[in-house]
């Protein structure tokens, strides 16, 4: 039997506490063998571009200035251009045209919704006061890892007790969902504004511009900050303006900005886009981009950002048969497998429909009779793409990134690939705290998973399963050798650190309130001393790779 497209013969087929005001915030900040997804553009034409840039043939943020044609730029009918909008070894430029008066809107409301900003500023922290108090008494007695709950707003909170950095340290009982307390700061996207959009000399109007995150979004807005993630639509406003009916640029209806929050090395989301993809696992494309924006007074430079292709839109179109499956989002009850609820699994297509069949299928085959492992296989298989998702949990794991499914319970789709049989396909997004095996209050997950809990199903059922387990272990020891390699990854993780840099530190870097670093030092140290450094990262990754496969 096998699982997927392809197949694989032997098997069947942030969490970042903050106790600010009493509050708990959360971040929200496939199938295929070898080189991964088919996307345009290939390896060859990307090693040109690079080489040309490191002979000093394309400077490392060129702008093409020249004429084109607006069928292309922004037509609908327009290929994506993967090359001019996500190539490598280039930092883009892209400037933001704001009217004063929407900018003063867009801030208006995010100070209606998080309040009045402390404007530390700095890099400080703002001040924080101590964690929920029932949350602290839940774990009283108890040890680390011990299962928790306490009421929140009349609501039970199922949690672990999880040792946090207040008062020199005390147990906390880390809920598994966010509580009613944090709802204002989740569930809640920003609106979306009208402005104009400028890049390689041709200009777009009437584009929907609208901040981003929740964790990330309130972090900055209470430092004083103005660097935010957002998001960009092409088409939003066609009803009212019928000559936008369809924009593209360049072929994208949709382009999501991260601001890089929590990352002194701005390359985590980049990076870890690639290995996903050199891996053989659908993830979106990523790429650098120096962000300006003329809110009325000229442009002004609003930091290095990291673009990622929206999983909605061309994702679909160029890594799978077909766009026309369900594709989720999921995010609170039940996105952790435990039991199905249709509100966990949010629609991004196909929102007319209210039919979630193909996700309940998957979850009462997970939660099937396992004594008959090959017959709880086959019913598994029939509705989930089971060696993509080992393939992501094997990648995922050995990268260390921690804020992802087994510790929180988001920040992954789901596709229905109809050329897969329709079965459901795992997809990885916000990126941008891999490389890091703790976030704080959570650690990332250990190679052999021998801690992970029956509260994530999908990874500790799969786990338990001998012909499963088998098959993860043999991706962790593929991925280390030829996707995650030592030395490479470390050379690869300098050659994108310099290829930055310049736009990051220095008299073309970051500055003011449009920075997210503590110091210039912090980014300069990321690769070798710095907290969470990377150089280290790979090396105890490694050995700890080692160690897990000659058990």
């Amino acid at each position: 039997m096998a699982i997927g497209k392809k197949g694989m013969p032997g098997i069947g087929t942030v969490t970042v506490l903050a106790a600010a005001a009493g509050m708990v915030l959360f971040s929200c900040s496939g199938d295929g063998e070898g080189q991964g997804p088919d996307l345009p553009g290939g390896d060859d034409a990307r090693r040109l571009e690079e080489a040309a840039t490191a002979d000093g043939l394309v400077p490392a943020d060129s702008q093409d200035t020249g004429a084109s044609d607006p069928a292309l730029s922004h037509g609908k009918d327009a290929p994506d251009d993967y090359d001019r909008v996500f190539g490598d070894g280039v930092v883009h430029r892209i400037d933001l045209v704001i009217p004063q008066a929407t900018y003063a809107a867009m801030l208006a409301e995010l100070e209606e919704r998080l309040g009045q900003a402390s404007g530390t500023g700095g890099g400080e922290e703002p001040p924080k006061g101590p964690p929920p108090k029932p949350g602290v008494d839940a774990c009283a007695g108890l040890e680390a890892g011990a299962e928790c709950s306490w009421m929140d707003g009349g609501k039970k909170l199922d949690g672990t007790c999880t040792l946090i950095a207040f008062g020199g340290g005390i147990l906390f009982c880390m809920p598994d969902e966010p509580p009613p307390s944090a709802l204002p700061l989740t569930g809640w996207d920003p609106s979306y504004f009208e402005i104009s959009v400028k890049f390689d000399g041709e200009t777009w109007e009437h584009v929907g511009m609208r901040f981003k995150g929740n964790s990330t979004l309130n972090h900055a807005w209470q430092l004083g900050k103005r660097k935010f993630s957002f998001r960009l639509n092409f088409d939003k406003y066609e009803d009212q303006y019928p000559e936008t009916d369809d924009q593209r640029f360049w072929g994208f209806q949709e382009l999501v900005f991260n601001s890089n929050w929590r990352d002194d090395s701005m390359i985590r989301e980049f990076l870890a886009s690639e290995l996903f993809s050199k891996a053989g696992v659908h993830a979106s494309r990523s790429a650098f981009y120096r962000v300006f924006a003329d809110v009325g007074e000229g442009p002004v430079y609003w930091g290095l950002y990291s673009l990622a292709e929206d999983a909605s839109d061309s994702v679909l179109d160029n890594q799978f048969d077909d766009d026309n499956g369900n594709l989720y989002k999921p995010e609170g009850n039940g996105a952790d497998f435990t039991h199905f609820d249709a509100e966990g699994f949010v629609k991004k297509t196909n929102e007319e429909l209210e039919d979630w069949s193909d996700v309940q299928a998957v979850i009462d085959a997970l939660h099937a009779d396992r004594s008959d492992a090959q017959a709880w296989r086959n019913g598994l298989e029939k509705g989930l793409a089971v060696e993509a998702f080992l393939k992501w949990l094997a990648l995922n794991t050995l990268i260390g990134n921690w804020d992802s499914y087994g510790n929180v319970a988001h920040n992954y789709y789901l596709y229905a690939d109809s050329g897969n049989q329709g079965r459901l396909t795992w997809m990885p997004w916000d990126l941008n705290e891999a490389f890091r095996t703790t976030g704080g209050v959570k650690d990332a997950l250990p190679l052999d998973l021998a801690e992970v809990s029956d509260k994530w199903p999908l990874i500790r059922y799969l786990a338990d399963d001998p012909v499963y387990f088998e098959a993860y272990r043999g991706f962790v020891e593929t991925f280390a050798q030829t996707v995650f390699p030592a030395e490479e990854t470390k050379a690869r993780m300098k050659a994108l650190h310099t290829l930055v840099a310049p736009y990051v530190v220095g008299p073309d870097g970051e500055q003011g309130e449009f920075t997210l670093l503590q110091s210039p030092e912090a980014f300069t140290n990321a690769l070798e001393s710095g907290t969470g450094a990377l150089f280290p990262l790979v090396d105890q990754q490694h050995e700890a790779a080692k160690a897990f496969l000659e058990k």
